[in-house]
């Protein structure tokens, strides 16, 4: 197996991810198999419910539901739920394990000639599939009285096994928590001898919103309404104390509303699976699970289809049975012109009049626009004085250039602050900066960019006729635009369309995160260091560790420490360990002789000095950069064309000329605005003014608000309001997303935040999360409200001239000696 390590821009910082998994130096894409999706009989929908009992959240209630019946788990005092819920699933699904060493988890290895490696087992286990909804915060609870499986998810080692009780013992194989969370786990009924291989997958992967909205809109057995039946908001039910219930209200609470959730998440599971499956039935993995998120289900789809836009490729008809990626050098072009979605406030303040136009599916767009990956030839540009615009018209690639940004108002491009570590625009003299061809292009011809060399790059030669990246959107808007198909339906095609892209440019962290404040000393093998102490932490209970434990690890430096943390552990109560262990910890260091200022790191900056990084599955980060590339130098050439003040990714937000009107989804070509007709003009020159036939809206721009807006708030970049006459607003609140009360509450706080220079709001009530209860020692799923106080603290890149303008400073921090084009030229 080989490996290609990129050097990617992650948080600012470059870091080096790994794409691994080629034979001899290819690597290559096959063609996905059609694969049955595991029985219904095997798969179950598992929820958690917690309520204070004895004056402590307590997990009291875990419903499960299988599908011929369902399960309620009770536990009047919130303990050993992750053992009871163990105990019912092996007792339903558990076969015999047969010897241990058929079944327990060993090193992975390959076997000479094999393009697959073995996992370390010698059976397959069929698995059984639990379906969750929010899973990081149900685990959380289940295993709330567990500290040491808390500690092993926060360890985040990704091998492990966990005593649950003198019964049980469960083998963490694989659990990632975010986005898409989803998990493997080997339960063992010890007495019984028996096994479950139990998968587990999250459905806010696919539906971002709540449990009920995504019954709704998949027409669905609905979510039972707690506030409706119990006449209380959910936030101020989850308060009430268990003993304040009466029986009657419990047998509601357990019966119609705990087990309906799980019969709603299950029913939702077996929807989403057919609708994935009537968009292509190639969806399904190898385990009969679909991908744990839509954005892997769409770039599964997606990939799919290349075998199918290209059925020359196939064995079966003599070719090769699979396809190359672009070479290495070429991707790495990609990775370092690769900057995301463009966004920018030229004017914050109190405006009127304004609209908002919208790309219609921007990303998708730009996929159907690029090269066919499949058939796409890769040229390398050497060095060469000037740039000739007609000759990269319509082009493209990535080029390293240098010149100057002339336009500071709506600068060309963007690039990474080397110094504060933060995405700025460029303006100015600079050298030696990876752009996307379309974007240098677009800026040539407006003005705002001159080019006066070229150090190297490269070209991506292709057609997209036959494009599988094309042809999956064509696919998907093809379902999406089509009256005779349901509803449901016709919003997962146009959901697959717009996540797939970002399985482009996924890149995996593979660390182990301890406690963020946790000091440790500086250690000569860090990394080993590291995942030694993550399987010891995940393993063991914090009572259990004793100076014997380590004995034979090879990390001998950490002897001391270990041994100062295990006795200051086990002396303290179970609710104390945590942030009063960790003072002892380093009090008892310092009074051994380790000063901390100079031996001592906490364990966050640790880790993330020695993170390892992956690529995803679907990696391409020259495709994902022409993507963003391609969308960010039109939503700029609008901007600087029209004047904009406002912008974010595919949106441009202008003020409307007086006496001219508009209405929702008006075609932006028929409002008359001045500079437009320069903007098709310009883009047309630089040949990206091309049309997808077979979904002709696609690229298209169209007008987002129902009139001009009544007052626009313009705060900093994805930070806006627009109210408008008929009452309703357009908002856009990054850094308020837990706002507590209506749009037109935040629509006024805003205005003072723009107007103050500060804001200070308290949250809405919601339940702690996984990570952050780790973190602070507090428990899992307790509702809890902050208070925020936020600045709005200029850009140290910036400026802003006489008329209130945001400027861009050159890379030395001077200004332009001349003002940029405007949009009257």
């Amino acid at each position: 197996m080989s490996s290609r390590a990129f050097r990617i821009v992650k948080r600012g910082v470059r870091i080096k991810a790994l794409l691994e998994g080629g034979q001899d130096g290819r690597f290559e894409f096959r063609p996905a198999q059609e694969y049955e999706p595991i029985e219904p009989e095997r798969v179950f929908a598992v929820d958690s419910e917690s309520l204070t009992a004895g004056g402590q959240l307590r997990t009291l209630l875990t419903t499960l539901r299988f599908h011929d019946s369902d399960k309620a788990i009770e536990t009047p005092d919130g303990r050993d739920m992750l053992e009871k819920l163990c105990a019912t699933v092996c007792a339903r699904f558990g076969i015999k394990a047969g010897h241990p060493s058929d079944t327990k988890q060993r090193p992975r290895r390959r076997r000479p000639g094999s393009r697959r490696s073995r996992d370390g087992r010698k059976k397959t286990i069929p698995p059984v599939l639990s379906v969750w909804f929010n899973l990081a915060y149900d685990f959380g609870r289940l295993a709330s009285d567990r500290h040491e499986v808390l500690r092993s998810v926060l360890a985040g080692a990704d091998s492990y096994r966990v005593r649950i009780s003198a019964r049980y013992e469960l083998e963490v194989s694989r659990m990632n928590f975010g986005s898409s969370s989803s998990f493997e786990w080997f339960i063992r009924d010890l007495h019984e001898k028996t096994i479950v291989r139990l998968l587990g997958i999250d459905l806010t992967g696919y539906w971002k919103t709540s449990l009920a909205s995504a019954a709704k809109a998949l027409g669905i057995v609905e979510k039972v309404d707690l506030e409706k039946m119990f006449g209380t908001k959910p936030e101020e039910f989850f308060r009430r104390h268990r003993e304040s219930f009466s029986a009657e209200e419990w047998r509601l609470f357990r019966d119609e509303y705990a087990l309906g959730d799980v019969e709603t998440t299950l029913e939702l599971y077996h929807r989403t699976v057919d609708l994935l499956r009537t968009v292509d039935a190639r969806v399904v993995r190898r385990t009969g699970v679909i991908p744990p998120s839509a954005p892997g289900a769409a770039a599964r789809i997606v990939f799919a289809g290349a075998f199918d836009a290209h059925p020359e490729l196939r064995k079966e008809c003599g070719g090769p049975g699979c396809w190359e990626r672009a070479p290495q050098w070429a991707d790495q072009m990609g990775c370092d012109s690769y900057f995301g979605g463009n966004v920018f406030s030229t004017a914050p303040g109190v405006h009127s009049r304004m609209i908002s136009l919208d790309i219609k599916s921007a990303y998708p767009y730009a996929l159907a626009c690029l090269p066919d990956p499949v058939t796409a030839r890769y040229e390398y540009i050497k060095e060469r004085n000037g740039f000739d615009v007609r000759e990269w018209r319509g082009l493209f690639g990535v080029l390293y250039i240098d010149g100057e940004g002339l336009d500071d108002l709506h600068p060309p491009f963007r690039q990474h602050d080397a110094e504060r570590k933060r995405l700025r625009y460029v303006s100015g003299v600079f050298e030696d900066r990876a752009v996307t061809i379309p974007e240098i292009v677009m800026g040539v011809l407006s003005g705002a960019l001159r080019v006066d060399r070229i150090r190297r790059g490269v070209v991506m030669h292709g057609a997209p006729e036959k494009s599988f990246l094309r042809s999956g959107m064509v696919k998907f808007f093809g379902i999406k635009n089509d009256p005779t198909r349901e509803k449901p339906l016709r919003d997962m095609a146009k959901l697959l369309a717009n996540a797939t892209y970002g399985k482009l440019v996924e890149v995996n962290a593979s660390d182990y995160s301890l406690a963020e404040d946790l000091p440790i000393p500086r250690f000569l093998e860090g990394a080993k260091v590291a995942s030694t102490l993550a399987r010891i932490y995940a393993e063991n209970g914090a009572d259990e560790l004793g100076p014997d434990d380590y004995a034979g690890e090879g990390i001998q430096q950490a002897d001391q420490v270990r041994r100062i943390f295990a006795e200051n552990m086990r002396g303290l109560p179970e609710e104390d360990r945590g942030g009063n262990a960790i003072l002892a910890y380093v009090d008892a260091l310092r009074a051994a002789g380790v000063e901390a200022s100079k031996e001592l790191v906490s364990v966050g900056d640790f880790m993330r000095a020695n993170t390892r990084y992956r690529c995803g599955q679907y990696f391409m980060p020259l495709c994902a950069s022409l993507v963003t590339g391609l969308t960010s130098a039109t939503v700029r050439l609008l901007a600087r064309c029209l004047g904009a003040l406002q912008g974010d990714t595919d949106s441009v937000h202008v003020v409307l000329p007086e006496g001219a009107a508009c209405r929702a989804d008006q075609p932006a070509s028929e409002l008359g605005l001045p500079g437009w007709d320069r903007f098709e003009r310009l883009l047309a020159d630089a040949g990206y003014g091309q049309r997808v036939p077979e979904v002709p809206e696609l690229g298209q721009w169209f007008c987002e608000s129902p009139g001009p807006s009544v007052e626009s708030v313009l705060a900093r970049p994805k930070v806006y309001s627009h109210l408008f006459a008929d009452g309703s607003l357009k908002q856009a609140k990054h850094g308020f997303s837990k706002w507590p009360d209506s749009k037109r509450e935040l629509h006024t706080m805003l205005r003072h935040f723009t107007l103050k220079g500060s804001a200070t709001y308290t949250t809405k009530p919601a339940p702690r999360k996984l990570r952050a209860a780790g973190l602070t020692d507090q428990q899992v799923g307790e509702f809890i409200a902050n208070e925020v106080t936020l600045v709005l603290a200029p850009d140290p890149n910036t400026w802003r001239d006489e008329h209130g303008n945001v400027r861009w400073l050159d890379f030395d921090g001077y200004r332009l000696a001349r003002a940029g084009p405007l949009a009257a030229e």
